[in-house]
């Protein structure tokens, strides 16, 4: 989620300017993706508090492949529409991560050292952000959007599918935890 959305946010003008989006609403995108990115907060913390922490995952694991898919698609049809839905979509998974990652770091290791797990799971941005350069050396750079998309919209399908062994794991974790 993190290299995808510092992937978006960091071409987003000029990636919708090269789907034929005029610059003047290429530029408004950029504030619409970063509204997107807030609003996620308060909708997946919503989510969160109704389901669980393997639900949520999924969720925003689902509206990254699908932001992935739309930005895809816009490159390879040249439809400024599905730019401007995967982009906003690509927000909001953003915004998502962070939410997903403090409900992660309090439900699995507790409040006691709520902080540094914290810190520790937000190092995931130095993650993302080796992902995303990474994507852009294997697809000859930022002038290939598509190709960089392409790489990460793979990689958002295997985040989506390593939520099921995850989901076991952590069903097996807790069940272990209430057994003691």
């Amino acid at each position: 989620m993190v290299a995808i959305g510092l992937a978006t946010i960091g071409n987003c003008a000029a990636n919708a300017q090269l789907v034929g989006i005029d610059a003047a609403f290429a530029t408004l995108l950029v504030g619409l993706v970063s509204t997107c990115n807030g609003l996620a907060r308060v909708v997946v913390g919503m989510i969160y508090d109704r389901t669980n922490v393997k639900v949520t995952m999924f969720v925003d694991g689902a509206v990254a492949a699908v932001a992935c898919g739309c930005i895809i698609g816009a490159f390879a049809t040249g439809t400024p529409a599905l730019y401007i839905a995967g982009a906003l979509c690509c927000g909001f998974a953003y915004g998502g991560e962070p939410v997903v990652a403090s409900a992660f770091a309090r439900q699995r290791y507790g409040s006691a050292k709520y902080p540094l797990n914290l810190s520790v799971i937000n190092t995931s941005i130095i993650y993302g952000s080796l992902l995303s350069m990474a994507a852009q050396a294997l697809a000859g750079g930022v002038d290939s959007p598509l190709a960089v998309f392409t790489i990460l919209g793979v990689l958002s399908v295997v985040a989506l599918v390593d939520v099921l062994p995850f989901s076991k794991k952590w069903d097996a974790d807790l069940r272990a935890t209430r057994a003691r």
